[in-house]
């Protein structure tokens, strides 16, 4: 970092943060300490699995906290508890209330509490990545890999390793995500990513294509 332009360091000097900022190395493991502490104080408690999510238990109601850096998702059956948890956190920082979830790390969720089901779906930034590798016009396929494919390992690049490896990266997202059926191709193709030629390419196409395919359908 550079001190602001006004603000002369002594030469042999150097500067101290006395708040983190973003940026900085330690800015996201201070954040974290610092939440963590304020909803420990709440009598939450960070799971085993994922430090990003906190449990609390007040009789049989169980109270759900997910971050992902200062985005904060609460989930509980009362309404009342989590209004509670959200005057608290506001006591502690400045927040923004944006209601009842409906987006998330680009999924959007439906709720039908009439039918009791909640679905995720990533038809937005699937559409986004067949447009941005202009493959929006692709023809829509029903399984994302041919049987019995077998793709073998080349010695040097036959096609754009850049581009390859940026669509791996790609379909990374929605694999994670709500299409885990794309796990297998995108496992398979990412063996190749240093020396692609065109049997990857045309793998990688297919994939597309299934994309394309679900892009519009609903994961519950």
């Amino acid at each position: 970092m550079e001190p602001p332009p006004s603000f002369n360091v002594p030469e042999g000097m150097i500067s101290r943060l006395v708040k983190a900022v973003y940026g900085t190395k330690q800015g996201g493991r201070i954040w974290y300490n610092d939440i963590r502490a304020t909803l420990q104080g709440m009598g939450y408690r960070c799971t085993t699995a994922d430090h990003a999510v906190f449990t609390h238990t007040a009789g049989k109601l169980l109270s759900i906290i997910a971050l992902y850096v200062d985005d904060i998702t609460m989930v509980c059956k009362d309404l009342d508890t989590i209004q509670q948890d959200k005057a608290a956190l506001q006591k502690q920082y400045q927040m923004t209330d944006l209601g009842e979830i409906t987006w998330i790390l680009g999924m959007h969720i439906t709720r039908n509490r009439k039918e009791g089901w909640i679905a995720l779906s990533q038809e937005k930034i699937s559409g986004e990545i067949l447009e941005q590798f202009g493959k929006s016009d692709v023809r829509p396929i029903s399984t994302p890999t041919l049987t019995n494919e077998h793709l073998t390992k080349l010695k040097m690049a036959e096609v754009d390793v850049k581009q390859y490896q940026c669509v791996i990266s790609a379909l990374m997202y929605p694999m994670l995500g709500t299409c885990p059926d794309l796990s297998y191709t995108v496992a398979a193709l990412g063996r190749h990513t240093a020396t692609p030629g065109p049997d990857h390419q045309h793998a990688l196409n297919r994939a597309f294509c299934y994309l394309q395919a679900t892009a519009p359908a609903l994961h519950s």
